[in-house]
């Protein structure tokens, strides 16, 4: 897949913070759908709580593993998923590099790494700042702004101060990292997991366990939340453009099953979904 196919496949989000002080931070916690492949000019931060599967940033695989935060510069493509079985709880805190420049802490920023392990006083602390800065944000009382950047500042020190332990985290088999880049160029392809094992040199069920045990997600459970996502994002960008187009656009050979797949992993039909896609956008 070419370097312009794939810049296609970004979807360019957009963030409900208001304009004078671009700032959000939001819980997610329950069953939580796979996103799509993403690229966005704000700073976004994951503290991880609870739930199993992983977050792909610009390239390279990183475990959903709780107790952890990961960094989202500015720029840098990336997506998550996390297996259906486990419930998630994780806060995001996402802000303009506008809010940073005013710190004047890019410099400490630079030398966090993409995923941070905290001990368990570290997180509990960090969700007080969370739960805090979610509140003022919502309140917008008297002096909420500073009191939102001092608790920002806080959290860059913490996440700072926990980065400089070096703690080891565990590490995505390489092979299973080239499996994910070259299901994420191909997914609209025929794909199977003997022909995946062919192409790599390991027999199906080696394959399939490597895959399973580091990304907690079966191949055809991965390659499925892959195609859906994409299909998401397609729903949503091009009104005009047939549901079967887009079931075929994204590698499924049946509509039928595409019609099927999608409501089971979305819980409504891609119709339903690109009609109240386009309504939110109206209001």
């Amino acid at each position: 897949m070419t370097r312009k196919r794939k810049m296609r496949l970004f979807y360019e989000k957009k963030f409900p913070y208001l304009p004078e002080f671009p700032v959000m931070a939001r819980r997610d916690i329950g069953s939580v759908p796979p996103s799509v492949l993403a690229c966005h000019g704000e700073w976004e931060f994951q503290l991880v709580l609870k739930g199993k599967g992983f977050y792909y940033i610009v390239g390279n695989i990183f475990s959903f593993r709780p107790n952890t935060v990961l960094m989202i510069k500015p720029g840098q493509p990336h997506y998550y998923m996390t297996t259906p079985e486990h419930k998630i709880e994780k806060w995001k805190l996402i802000f303009l590099p506008s809010v940073l420049r005013e710190f004047n802490l890019a410099r400490l920023l630079s030398a966090v790494p993409c995923q941070t392990l905290l001990t368990e006083k570290e997180a509990a602390a960090m969700l007080l700042l969370f739960h805090s800065m979610n509140d003022e944000l919502n309140r917008r009382e008297k002096h909420w702004k500073d009191i939102v950047r001092c608790k920002m500042k806080e959290f860059f020190w913490m996440l700072k101060r926990a980065g400089e332990r070096k703690t080891a985290l565990p590490v995505i088999n390489p092979l299973v990292q080239q499996m994910v880049d070259y299901i994420d160029a191909s997914f609209a392809q025929r794909l199977n997991i003997p022909g995946l094992a062919a192409r790599f040199g390991y027999s199906p069920g080696h394959l399939s366990h490597m895959f399973k045990r580091n990304t907690q997600f079966g191949i055809k459970h991965y390659l499925l939340q892959r195609r859906i996502a994409e299909a998401k994002r397609q729903l949503a960008e091009n009104p005009v453009m047939k549901v079967s187009a887009v079931s075929e656009s994204v590698g499924f050979e049946s509509f039928g099953v595409f019609n099927r797949m999608f409501k089971a992993l979305v819980g409504i039909t891609p119709a339903v979904y690109r009609r109240n896609s386009h309504l939110d956008r109206r209001i």
